[in-house]
């Protein structure tokens, strides 16, 4: 089951005038490079704010950029080192890459944050 088909339903909303409305129709109609800019404008409104890296990470799962995906987890992991869906997220993108021991290492810290 692909990359791109899960990340289709995980967007964050967020209440930045930036991209909050049209965040989620970019995402379900597929238009993955429009949905990252957006991204990308609320970065330059606020690079601290954990949510639109990690939206812009989804985005680029689904858009097929794996390595700038992780990149951007680990910045929202850095604001918000204790969010549970950055890790589990970054886990599965790792397990993509074939990166195994990550993934187990991610999905690790996740379960520590949030034990099932």
């Amino acid at each position: 089951f692909s990359s791109r088909r899960r990340h289709t339903r995980y967007w964050r909303d967020w209440s930045s005038d930036v991209c909050s409305s049209d965040l989620e129709a970019l995402g379900k109609l597929e238009r993955w490079e429009e949905a990252i800019a957006s991204c990308d404008k609320a970065l330059e409104i606020n690079s601290g704010y954990y949510l639109a890296w990690y939206n812009k990470a989804n985005f680029l799962v689904s858009n097929g950029s794996l390595t700038e995906a992780v990149n951007c987890y680990d910045k929202s992991l850095e604001i918000k080192p204790n969010f549970y869906e950055g890790w589990y997220e970054r886990g599965n993108v790792f397990r993509d890459l074939g990166l195994m021991e990550e993934a187990y290492e991610s999905w690790e810290k996740a379960g520590e944050i949030k034990p099932e």
